[in-house]
């Protein structure tokens, strides 16, 4: 086991091997890796790789655009053409999307089957000469270099880009002081690991510091680190900071490697004694850096300042920096270099008196029948040091890679667990069952070597997740089944690759009812899953049937009505509306519909409506929602929807009630006009014909008394019994015989509008009350018996307050006792009002008055009453 390490001063590093590369050329050659630039993914990810044009002669001018796409194991997964100008860098997101950022400033983003997610321009506010010299990128985002000295970053790749974009500014670091400065090197420090948190851009300076350059509100903090003072050998020219960003390893122009803490403190100064620039500079892990130059293999560099060298036969060698380790790349095969965990070292190390390795020892006497087996375990029990012991055994177990060394690990921890009764279990079976699937990812045709460190810091749902984009669902599947994790972004993304492939294989030809029936048949035992995206990718490759298919089992009509308006499915998700009795939807549906056949030509108007009258409950509520958008200036929607409906009668009430809010005088006698035609048209409609007609008539009527009235009264606004009592107030106010003309046009119009005598009696005496004229009250009681009778003069000569001399005349011509009684009771007249219940007979009356009178003389009056009752 410890053949492959090797001690870097006092701590033990391994490089071992993990992959035979599955890539070669055409003619089974090793692969040519020295003439690629590569980008490796983390968390053992894929390789994306390009030729580097200056390795390329004329004569080999195919490769010079084409995009590679490799597993860990050198599988290949896809490729593609590049065709746009030279390619500055790649880099990749937290969500395994390959960022290519060109030298004009075109940022694509693909997945791992080149499948463009997104694309953007970065250089769009700069000259057209502006070109990106330089790209480094993290995590959520990527910083560029510019010719003109500006740096630009692009920040929030990893949501959603397609409702959420990613944010794009500006840094201008002040790079003269006074004169101009030479930036010789750049790194940067993602926002989670800087200071400021923000995103820190490091530049190494031809004058032999470094600045800080960030963000802060609206401007560009540059801060100047003054490494004069340390002082550096030379320059910076190449820079790299750690995974946690703590520490920044600087390589200078003399070949000198200075590691400076975060606050820019001198940590460790290396001599590599090489003239030439280092081709790589990336950290293993943590705590070390590893150097490369061309052809010389790696250097590692601890930190005191020990080295190791790796010495590769083949010129292509690759470094892929990993947040525990590094992964190494060359043209025949993938080696990972780690720091040893501390649990391997004490339970493997030769000649280790660990406990955890005093109990591998027990179990492999165990094996061999040795009697005295447990004599070991139970003395590191007595000193209480056996847990520890079996989770340091547990611990070495998920660090190694080889499953034999794991299950024997397992197997001295389950057997020291027997001697400890009070141990959890579960750290054992979850390790255990962790162990299963990192084995099973990091076999070659899948090419996932993660460690465990990485496991645990990925999470198992993110590894599904990238299982499911490797279009490995099967063991995707099988991963959600023993870790108990949610499996239906697995089942829909086989699903849709399902689909994708049925639908356009070359060899058979499947209908869109077999696609269904075999997604159906795969996907119902697994109970309820939504469709949604599977349905969009049917109607992406142009099978609307098979996505309408597929979007019947989705249950949730909220869900699958936005998917079918997006299918233009418009009918269908109308009706599907209305079957879910949800009004919310039938509206959204209705306005997505009116948006896209509500155009101003006539024939999609028709359509529109067409399609929604053949639905009783969409049409109603079409009809409120247009009846609501009535105003004063437009009901033409309503109008056609109605006419298209041929409800005329509907119609017509629009009409009128647009007229009702028109201002305009003339404008509202022309919209009567028409409600009147609309009900002409209607069958059942004649007495709102008639009822507009009438309207007519007294608007213009009210239009004419308008032109005699003096001063001028406002006549059109008023209903008609208004209009009446406007006419009896003018009569009223005639004292030089001028408006006699007023009662004979209140006759006229009382008339002409089938106004009886008694609505006139009443509108005449309501007048005059208001006016306080009694004495016109009286000479209008007199002239004629009144057919309305004396108890509206009484009601409302009390309430306007009228004489009580009047109001007890009026009451007295009153012929109905009852009613007599009640006017004399309201007017506190209560020794007439007792008389009166006196001559009724009413004891309850009587009783009534003495209650309401406060007089005691009256209450005993009324008692004598009673008694004589």
């Amino acid at each position: 086991m410890m053949n492959n390490w090797e001690a870097l001063g006092t701590v033990p590093y391994r490089k071992f091997h993990v992959y035979d590369m599955a890539w070669t050329t055409d003619g089974g050659k090793p692969f040519p890796l020295e003439n690629y630039i590569i980008c490796g993914a983390p968390f053992g990810g894929p390789i994306a790789m390009y030729l580097d044009p200056k390795r390329v002669k004329d004569s080999t001018p195919r490769w010079t655009t084409t995009l590679l796409m490799y597993s860990s194991s050198g599988r290949k997964i896809s490729e593609t053409e590049w065709a746009d100008r030279p390619i500055v860098s790649m880099g990749w997101s937290d969500h395994e999307l390959l960022m290519i950022i060109s030298e004009g400033g075109l940022l694509r983003m693909y997945d791992l089957y080149f499948r463009q997610i997104y694309e953007m321009e970065l250089l769009t506010e700069f000259h057209g000469d502006t070109t990106v010299t330089e790209c480094h990128f993290y995590g959520n985002g990527v910083a560029c270099m510019t010719s003109e000295g500006t740096i630009r970053v692009v920040e929030g790749v990893s949501r959603d880009l397609v409702t959420n974009p990613p944010r794009v500014y500006s840094l201008v670091p002040k790079l003269t002081n006074p004169i101009p400065i030479v930036v010789t090197a750049m790194a940067i420090i993602p926002p989670l690991q800087s200071r400021s948190g923000f995103l820190e851009v490091i530049l190494g300076t031809a004058n032999e510091t470094a600045l800080t350059v960030h963000e802060h509100g609206n401007e560009t903090i540059t801060e100047d680190q003054v490494l004069q003072q340390l002082p550096l050998t030379s320059h910076i020219i190449k820079l790299s900071v750690s995974p946690n960003g703590r520490f920044i390893a600087c390589y200078l122009k003399d070949g000198i490697m200075v590691v400076l803490t975060h606050t820019f403190g001198k940590v460790v100064e290396f001599d590599s004694k090489s003239a030439s620039k280092p081709i790589a500079m990336e950290w293993c892990g943590k705590d070390s850096v590893v150097l490369q130059w061309r052809n010389t293999g790696l250097v590692m560099v601890g930190p005191f300042g020990d080295w190791l060298n790796f010495q590769y036969d083949a010129a292509g060698v690759h470094i892929v920096p990993e947040s525990d380790c590094c992964r190494i790349v060359t043209s025949t095969s993938c080696e990972i270099l780690q720091m040893v965990p501390k649990a391997t070292i004490a339970a493997l190390e030769v000649g280790s008196m660990e406990p955890a390795a005093l109990i591998l020892d027990a179990m492999d006497a165990f094996e061999a029948g040795d009697p005295k087996a447990d004599e070991q375990i139970r003395t590191i029990a007595m000193v209480r040091q056996l847990q520890g012991a079996v989770q340091t055994c547990i611990e070495a177990a998920s660090a190694d890679f080889d499953p034999a060394q794991q299950q024997r690990l397992l197997k001295a921890a389950s057997y020291a667990k027997a001697f400890c009764p009070d141990a959890d279990p579960a750290e054992f079976v979850d390790t255990a069952k962790k162990l299963r699937v990192l084995n099973e990812i990091r076999k070659a045709e899948v090419g996932l070597p993660l460690t465990v460190q990485q496991y645990n810091l990925l999470s198992p749902e993110v590894l599904v997740g990238r299982l499911t984009s490797r279009k490995k669902h099967f063991l995707a599947l099988k991963v959600c089944e023993l870790l108990k994790l949610k499996n239906d972004k697995v089942l829909i993304d086989w699903a849709c690759e399902k689909v994708t492939q049925m639908a356009t294989s070359t060899t058979q030809n499947y209908s869109d009812e077999e696609i269904n029936r075999t997604i159906k048949n795969q996907l119902e035992p697994y109970g309820r899953i939504s469709y949604l995206r599977v349905a969009k990718v049917a109607y992406k490759i142009n099978r609307k049937r098979l996505a309408t298919l597929v979007l019947d089992k989705e249950q949730q009509p909220e869900a699958q009505i936005p998917v079918l308006l997006e299918m233009n499915e418009e009918e269908l998700a109308l009706q599907k509306a209305i079957n879910s009795g949800d009004y919310d939807l039938m509206y959204l549906t209705l306005i997505t519909l009116e948006t896209r056949l509500h155009p101003n030509d006539q024939e999609g108007l028709e359509k529109f409506f067409r399609i929604v009258l053949a639905y009783p409950e969409a049409a109603n509520l079409l009809r409120i929602y247009y009846r609501n958008k009535v105003s004063a200036q437009d009901r033409s929607v309503l109008h056609k929807l109605l006419l298209h409906g041929k409800n005329y009668q509907e119609a017509g009430n629009a009409a009128v009630s647009q007229a009702l809010q028109q201002v305009d005088f003339n404008s509202r006698l022309t919209t009567l006009r028409e409600a009147s035609q609309l009900y002409a048209q209607g069958r059942d409609s004649a007495f709102f014909r008639t009822l507009t007609e009438d309207q007519v008539e007294l608007l213009e009527t009210q239009k004419q008394l308008e032109r005699r009235t003096q001063p001028k009264r406002d006549l059109a606004n008023l209903s008609l019994h208004e209009t009446l009592q406007v006419l009896i107030e003018i009569g009223q106010d005639d004292k030089t015989g001028e408006n006699r003309w007023a009662e004979a046009e209140m006759q006229k119009l009382a008339k002409r509008f089938k106004v009886t005598d008694k609505t006139v009696y009443h509108l005449k005496i309501q007048c005059l009350c208001q006016r306080g004229d009694w004495a016109a009250l009286s000479r209008f009681a007199a002239e004629k018996k009144p057919p309305v009778g004396f108890r509206p003069f009484a009601a409302a000569a009390i309430k306007y307050g009228a004489p009580d001399g009047d109001i007890e005349r009026y009451v007295e011509k009153v012929t109905v006792p009852e009613d007599k009684f009640d006017l004399f009771v309201e007017m506190r007249a209560y020794g007439k009002a007792a008389d009166v219940a006196l001559k009724m007979k009413d004891k309850d009356r009587l009783q009534e008055v003495a209650r309401a009178c406060n007089d005691n003389v009256l209450e005993r009056h009324i008692g004598e009453m009673i008694d004589r009752l």
